[in-house]
Parts: structure tokens; sequence; C-alpha cells
């Protein structure tokens, strides 16, 4: 397998129009490398059939979930189920599914296509509870942290399961960090999803008041009437901005200009589901130097940024981070953080895919 003309079903609990995750980034670089990329939706009301919807080089699929209850039925009904789907698909776009590329645990319990190679690539440890017949009808596990990984293999021990990492969208690593020109004021950015209780908001309200000669600039999808009081109140600070979702193509740039980039999690509360952001690599690819709350998986990079202790205040790390920015904005800093991103850029992570998809190895189905 060569990673250049498969046709590859790829399953997601995301639909491909939204927002625009790793998940579709792999999809798309799949693409471009010619495989014929064919991407599950999630079903929806509605639907007659199912459709093929061109999106740019990736064939969307479209359908209605018709049988009710499929996940308290008997294996074997909803192994025939995803089995006639997929065989509704194959005719639909030209011939058999070479690769059934799933991110998703809740659809399905056995892979549905048993002609094709089965791919687990699992980047959410909070919907693990549901999939450990998807787990053991895997040929291959991929995983984005430790913990997935351990809750890999306390369900299958005998797994064949690699710890890969995140892939990062090409369009983070256009060009190498230049040097620091300050902002008058300072400029902090924060970006990603911001409708979410992950982020500790009172931590960063703390932040924000006593940055108060700070600017502080919000990106992505955001809720203005969220009833959190600490959420409330950095909305409408004098010194923050929330721009909400923005295009790569001026969000890159807009990371790239500012002074410190900032992620503020629950870590301690969820420390494992917070192991390891796809942000961080978006933020590496810039060079500006990151304050985060503790990341279990970045523990052994700490060179690369201000990062919290385990039981450490962020608004501390914070405090020090920007006051020895010139110390972390040195040139050859923001080239390391840039470099370190270059080595997971996604076509360097499908071509360990590729190389893994290549070993020889033991296949067995369960029955």
């Amino acid at each position: 397998m060569k990673l250049n003309k498969e046709r590859i079903l790829i399953v997601s609990p995301e639909r491909w129009h939204g927002l625009q995750l790793s998940k579709h980034h792999v999809a798309q670089a799949l693409a471009a490398r010619g495989c014929q990329v064919i991407w599950l939706d999630p079903p929806e009301k509605g639907i007659r059939g199912v459709r093929i919807e061109p999106a740019g080089d990736v064939q969307i699929v479209r359908y209605r979930h018709w049988l009710r209850g499929l996940k308290r039925l008997p294996s074997g009904i909803g192994r025939k189920y995803y089995e006639d789907l997929v065989a509704s698909i194959e005719r639909l776009v030209g011939g058999p599914i070479e690769v059934v590329w799933s991110f998703d645990v809740s659809r399905f319990g056995d892979f549905p296509a048993p002609h094709a190679f089965h791919l687990l690539h699992l980047v959410d440890l909070d919907i693990l509870h549901e999939g450990d017949r998807t787990i053991r009808d895997a040929d291959l596990v991929l995983t984005t942290t430790h913990a997935i990984e351990d809750h890999v293999l306390r369900v299958a021990p005998e797994q064949r399961v690699v710890r890969i990492g995140h892939a990062l969208d090409k369009r983070w690593l256009g060009s190498p960090p230049g040097a620091w020109s300050p902002n008058a004021p300072l400029e902090i950015a924060y970006a990603g999803q911001l409708r979410t209780d992950y982020i500790d908001w009172e931590t960063l309200l703390r932040i924000v008041r006593a940055g108060a000669d700070l600017r502080f600039s919000f990106y992505g999808p955001f809720d203005p009437s969220y009833e959190q009081a600490s959420f409330q109140e950095i909305l409408m600070a004098p010194n923050t901005e929330f721009h909400g979702l923005v295009d790569k193509s001026r969000l890159i740039p807009a990371l790239r200009r500012a002074d410190v980039l900032l992620l503020c999690y629950r870590a301690a509360r969820l420390p494992d589901q917070l192991a390891n952001p796809h942000k961080m690599l978006e933020y590496l690819s810039t060079g500006v130097p990151i304050v985060a709350s503790h990341t279990k998986d970045y523990v052994s990079h700490q060179h690369l940024l201000h990062m919290a202790g385990p039981e450490e205040d962020l608004a501390t790390v914070f405090a020090h981070a920007v006051g020895t920015l010139d110390s972390s904005q040195r040139f050859e800093r923001r080239h390391e953080r840039f470099a370190f991103a270059q080595e997971h850029a996604i076509d360097r992570v499908l071509d360990r895919v590729r190389d893994l998809l290549n070993e020889p190895v033991t296949v067995t189905r369960n029955k």
C-alpha cells in the first residue's frame, strides 16, 4: 500500500461541512496524494437512500439511519446493516473500499468492510467507553496520547497500537518565523473552540484582570450568552476582543503576529483528556512563545513552552513568561518551536502510516 491511489473510506463523528479538524486535514492530504477519499458523514434525517456529494477532492457520503435501536440489537444485525451501507457506497464510487480509516467508535461494532484494511485512529479519549469491539476488530490502532494507548491495551492487550501523535495541516508551515517585533500593547492570543467547559475560565479571568496593560485576542467559536460568570466578565473586559471563527488565511498570520499564545485548560480535573491538544502543534508552528496549563504529553518538551506543573498556578507562570519575553522570543528559540512542528507535518505522519500499513503482520478478525 502506497497511500497514493487507494480508495479510502473515512468514518468521522463530525460532518465534513463545519469546523475543520485534524480528521478533515487527513482526508484532504490523502486526496492530495492521489487517493480516492470518501468521507462518511454522520447519518441525518430527510435523506433518501445513499448520496455521494463532491467537496473539492473529497467525496461526501450522506445517508439516513433508518434502523432505530441498532446498537441494542445483536451484533450480527449491526454488521449486516453497515456491510450493506458500504456495498452501496462502493457501487456509487466505482469499486471496493481498500482502507476503512475510522475516527469513530460510536457508529458500528465490527468494521463494516471485511475485505478492507481496518485502521482505527483514536484522537478523543472521552468517546472510548463504547468502542471496545471496534478496538478489537482493528488491524491497526493509531493514538494521539499515552492515555488513549493505555486504554486500547487494557481492552485488547495483543492489539497492534502505535502512538503517532497529531498531524499538522501544512498551511501552518508556510514559512519559518521571522524575528520578533513586539506589539504595543503586547498582544496575547487564544485560539480554539471557546464553547467548552474544558477552558479554566476562572484562571483565565485572573490573567486578564492582572494584565490590564495587555491586549487579549480570542479566535474561535463562542457563545455570547454562555452563563458562566468568569466568561461573561472576560467577554466584557476592556482589554479583550473576541473575533469568532475565522478562516486559517486570517488566523495563522494573526497568531504569528502575537507576542504570546495562551492555553488555559482545567488540566487538574481532566489531565488525560487534555494531555495533548492539537492546538499545541499549531501554536508551535508560529514560533511564538506559549503559556499553557499542564499538558502531560509535553512534559519532555518543556524547553519549547512555558508550562504549568500539575499543581502550579498558571497565572503565575503567565506573569513570569511575559516578564521574560526577550529570552523566549530569541530567533533561535522561535525556530526551535517551528522545527518541532515540522516534524509532525501531515505528510510526514502519513508517510509513517504508510510504512505501518506495509509492515508484515498476522491479521486476526473478530468472529
